[in-house]
């Protein structure tokens, strides 16, 4: 059963989301779009970047660094239970991974500004799926669009993981592969621009000859 959600003040990528469902558009949107440079020169990809990339590519690329996160947790978390003289013993410290919220349905409103005057108004409800991980006290959130409750849960593993000051081994690795994968979106949207381009017409006047002919204004 959806539960209703009338704040929409409840999380700002709820209200993103909640935008994007306007359009039609199946992803979640976060609140920032900038692109930033790590402290060794490497590109960082935003999170908006990273969620859009992550709900448009193949679902499999979520999934897959869903569950290396998942596994690096796994593996820092067995620091402290091994055996003396274990090759884990002086390991990277802890890494606690627990959900805080299970995966769920919501319903959020459709807040549209239209073109004319600007104005807002409420088209509508829309069905969300979200889910609030952490790792560690780095809370992360997943929000899309469906009822794809698992499509969260990666989610929100994912922008915890990325959240984290300390960064786990493998990330230069996930941003790269984040980025290919934005590289490949962009390239697949241009080629879309370009076939609708190549049908684009012109409308000058809609009045025909034989309508002049005729005598209308």
């Amino acid at each position: 059963m959806a539960e209703q959600v009338t704040d929409l003040e409840k999380d700002a990528a709820a209200v993103a989301a909640a935008s994007a469902a306007a359009t039609g558009a199946d992803r979640t949107v976060a609140t920032s779009a900038t692109a930033a440079t790590g402290a060794s020169g490497a590109a960082v990809i935003s999170r908006a970047r990273r969620t859009r990339v992550l709900v448009e590519a193949d679902p499999v690329l979520a999934q897959e660094l869903c569950a290396e996160i998942e596994a690096a947790c796994a593996c820092s978390s067995q620091t402290d239970s091994g055996s003396a003289g274990s090759p884990r013993e002086g390991a990277d410290a802890k890494r606690q991974l627990r959900i805080i919220s299970e995966p769920r349905q919501v319903l959020v409103i459709n807040r549209v500004r239209e073109s004319a005057k600007g104005t807002l108004f409420y088209l509508g409800e829309a069905v969300l799926s979200e889910c609030k991980v952490a790792i560690d006290d780095t809370v992360g959130i997943g929000l899309v669009l469906g009822e794809v409750g698992e499509r969260a849960y990666q989610l929100a593993v994912i922008d915890a993981a990325f959240g984290l000051e300390e960064q786990l081994p493998p990330q230069q690795l996930w941003q790269r592969r984040l980025l290919e994968a934005e590289q490949r979106l962009a390239q697949a949207e241009t080629g879309v621009c370009e076939e609708l381009q190549a049908t684009r017409v012109e409308f000058f006047s809609m009045l025909t000859e034989e309508d002049r002919k005729g005598g209308r204004p």
